[in-house]
């Protein structure tokens, strides 16, 4: 931010300067490689505005929609899918839930959920070392304390989790809260770090419990000291996103339970392959009722409760064409913080190049996700990682198809055959577990 107003500032006197020789010294700068980096657009992240897929507002782009139907059916398949499963289930088993995942998360179950509220108060660790900087302690011991209360975060969702002997479900919870709290935790520390260097006017009066407390709940991964908010909450718009949530959950489950689990937990006993063309299909399903379940419903839930204006938590990813428009479209809370932590900062404050800074982002992206799979699967195996870096070749290769329907195709390619196989890789080969 400093370096931006430096720029404005240095472009001005350079503007107002009377030598018509020093005139031509700004079209020299902008072509240097320090100009570049300096000149990052800043879009404006935040802004009211309501989810692609919100079938409640009758403003929204979804409702605006000549296909409005196809989705309309997806939701009526999904209730015939609830209504028909139990019946036949009952037919041939004699039971009418499968109980699968919940035996397998009964124990410790309360436990694990109350590692929730627990990394929630932990949280407030941030708010009261910003405080500490407010009162006048020294910065760089303050700063140190920051970063080792954010690495304590990783260190002990690990400790939890093989302690306790969790498995997936309690696994993939801890980690997704882990993970969740820490981009949070960061992005309010170097935000007011920004804000005070810069004399923001902000600050400090930004620094308050209720100011702290409405960021922590808001769906967000990035803090700033005001969000665009609704005027009030509606609460039917709550009890319908949630009741859809639940709707989705079940939908989810029973998929899983039913068509992925009975051939994921066979082993050896059948051929890797054959676990891959049998959970393929229900596998894709599940990716899509999930992502649905998560950015649709769930996260709308919270954004009304806190008045959230912006709701802009995915952009039209099916549309995508290459697999570097997916990565920036379908989560969009994580990439504006990447974008904002990661790759600027590196651009900023390191005076990386923008490639460099791509690839750090890139790298940093990839090994937490390789950290979140290594809980999950209690196994070491840089599978992930090798999925993700394949990517960057792919980009160079997928170049010429961008914005065409041959791009769109490999990418739905790549979203039905990746997952399934990554799932089947971490199952099936044979390394030894962590």
């Amino acid at each position: 931010m400093a370096e931006m107003h430096n720029l404005v500032r240095r472009q001005k006197d350079i503007s107002n300067h009377k030598n018509s020789s020093t005139k031509d010294l700004p079209k020299l700068e902008r072509s240097s490689s320090d100009e570049s980096n300096q000149q990052v657009v800043k879009k404006k992240i935040f802004q009211e505005r309501i989810s692609l897929l919100d079938d409640y507002h009758a403003s929204s782009n979804l409702n605006k929609s000549d296909y409005r139907g196809f989705y309309t059916a997806g939701i009526i398949f999904g209730f015939f899918f609830l209504s028909v499963d139990p019946i036949l289930r009952y037919l041939n088993q004699g039971e009418i839930f499968p109980l699968v995942f919940i035996n397998s998360f009964k124990d410790d179950f309360f436990l694990c959920l109350g590692h929730w509220p627990l990394y929630y108060i932990y949280s407030y660790v941030a708010l009261i070392l910003q405080k500490a900087i407010v009162k006048g302690f020294n910065q760089k011991i303050v700063s140190a304390l920051q970063i080792l209360s954010e690495l304590f975060l990783f260190a002990y969702s690990y400790f939890i989790i093989m302690n306790r002997n969790w498995g997936t479900t309690h696994a993939t919870f801890i980690s997704f809260i882990c993970c969740t709290h820490y981009f949070k935790l960061h992005s309010y520390k170097q935000m007011n770090k920004q804000y005070r260097e810069t004399k923001n006017p902000c600050y400090p009066a930004n620094i308050s419990l209720e100011n702290f407390t409405l960021y922590m709940w808001m769906p967000t991964l990035v803090y700033e000291h005001s969000f665009p908010r609704k005027d009030k909450v509606d609460y039917k718009y709550v009890v319908y996103k949630s009741s859809m949530a639940a709707f989705g959950i079940l939908f989810g489950y029973i998929v899983c339970c039913d068509y992925i689990i009975p051939y994921t937990s066979q082993g050896n006993k059948i051929y890797w392959f054959e676990t891959l063309f049998r959970i393929i299909f229900p596998f894709t399903i599940l990716q899509m009722v999930l992502f649905w379940v998560v950015f649709e419903n769930i996260l709308n839930v919270f954004g009304e409760l806190t008045r959230f204006g912006d709701r802009c938590f995915y952009q039209d990813w099916w549309n995508s064409t290459t697999f570097e428009e997916y990565n920036r479209k379908w989560n969009r809370p994580v990439h504006t913080f990447l974008y904002r932590h990661v790759y600027l900062e590196c651009i900023e404050n390191h005076k990386f190049s923008k490639k460099t800074a791509q690839i750090i982002t890139f790298v940093f992206s990839a090994i937490l996700h390789e950290w979140v799979f290594c809980l999950i699967f209690r196994t070491f195996k840089p599978i992930m990682t090798i999925f993700m870096l394949q990517q960057i070749p792919l980009f160079a290769i997928t170049k010429h198809m961008k914005d065409k329907t041959s791009g769109n195709y490999l990418f739905w390619f790549g979203m039905i055959l990746g997952p399934a196989l990554i799932a089947v890789c971490y199952l099936r080969l044979d390394i030894p577990t962590i």
